[in-house]
């Protein structure tokens, strides 16, 4: 077993710990149905576990980059998706953009998970 083994089953037992549940949702395709006359849209819905959202501290806040509500959230890597900007953070009934994906890789350049910026 090789440390980037170990850094991605730590990852996802903690997430596992303390985890909450969301959705990420994503729209995957859109067009027009001339039939109907309405826009169309497809979209793929994963259940995963997150961490609990994390508000950035004020020195990280510059008003543009991130903003006063933006929070982060990690998945781990074998959460059955890889997140994309774009994509729609559910958690709470609430349904958050995400903004920003920042992997997480393990010394071995191995993804151990993904850091999510969301945005109300």
């Amino acid at each position: 077993m090789t440390i980037a083994t170990r850094f991605q089953g730590l990852a996802s037992r903690l997430v596992d710990k303390f985890a909450s549940t969301a959705t990420i949702e994503r729209t995957t395709d859109s067009g027009y149905d001339p039939v109907e006359g309405e826009a169309t849209t497809n979209t793929q819905v994963f259940d995963l576990k997150i961490t609990p959202p994390k508000a950035y501290t004020e020195a990280l806040i510059d008003g543009t980059l991130i903003q006063k509500d933006d929070f982060q959230v990690f998945i781990a890597s074998d959460a059955g998706v890889e997140p994309m900007i774009g994509d729609h953070l559910i958690y709470n009934g609430v349904i958050y953009s995400v903004i920003r994906v920042v992997e997480v890789s393990t010394p071995d350049n191995d993804v151990a998970g993904y850091r999510l910026q969301c945005r109300g």
